[in-house]
């Protein structure tokens, strides 16, 4: 709470203004989340904060199920809702993260929220799958681009991990085999010079040790 007006103050005085309304959103419900601050003395109240209060569990979800704001969308399942609608709310979701979050990248990386905290079995993602099927193809789409994004990230990792360790073992052979300085072999391997000086004081403490 002291950390939010903080903010808040920091926040109008950087841009100047005293037009700010702090929203806090909760996925859970807190167990202690004061709704103001009150500073002041017996005589007088110097500062007075408050901030809105969002707590997503007690709202009823079938209120947002066609809402045009991106965030209502992606929550619905935090909100609160029957049974019977738990896939409805999915469904929900995922056609609004379909349409109205337009960045595949964002679509892959929102779509675990909703898989988490939806929290489907293999019998109710099967029943999914029967009556939404247009809504499980954009999901598996969804998931598919995610594990795109993996692999690629996987791919790009080691390819980087595969040359450092290429230019690491062609800077040790130079330190053994030659006679070059640790500027000339940094500049051969595209190493540090630091770095380099590394792997000399190794190779060095190395050839003390067999001797």
């Amino acid at each position: 709470m002291h950390k939010l007006a903080r903010y808040s103050l920091s926040l109008a005085e950087l841009f100047g203004t005293d037009r700010v309304v702090p929203v806090v959103v909760f996925l859970n419900r807190p167990r202690r989340a004061p709704e103001s601050i009150v500073l002041g003395n017996e005589f007088f109240d110097y500062l007075r904060f408050r901030y809105i209060r969002c707590v997503l569990p007690d709202m009823p979800a079938e209120h947002y199920l066609e809402s045009p704001n991106i965030v209502a969308r992606l929550t619905l399942p935090t909100m609160r809702w029957p049974p019977e609608l738990k896939l409805a709310i999915y469904a929900s979701a995922i056609r609004g993260l379909d349409a109205l979050e337009h960045n595949p990248d964002k679509r892959a990386k929102y779509t675990t929220f909703v898989d988490i905290y939806t929290c489907l079995d293999n019998n109710e993602r099967m029943i999914f799958e029967q009556h939404y099927q247009q809504e499980a193809t954009t999901m598996t789409g969804f998931a598919e681009r995610f594990r795109e994004q993996g692999l690629e990230r996987g791919l790009e990792q080691g390819l980087e991990r595969g040359l450092r360790e290429a230019r690491v073992a062609t800077a040790r052979k130079l330190i053994q085999k030659t006679r070059l300085d640790n500027a000339s072999i940094a500049d051969v391997t595209e190493l540090p010079e630091a770095e380099v000086q590394a792997l000399r004081s190794e190779s060095e403490t190395a050839s003390q040790h067999r001797a």
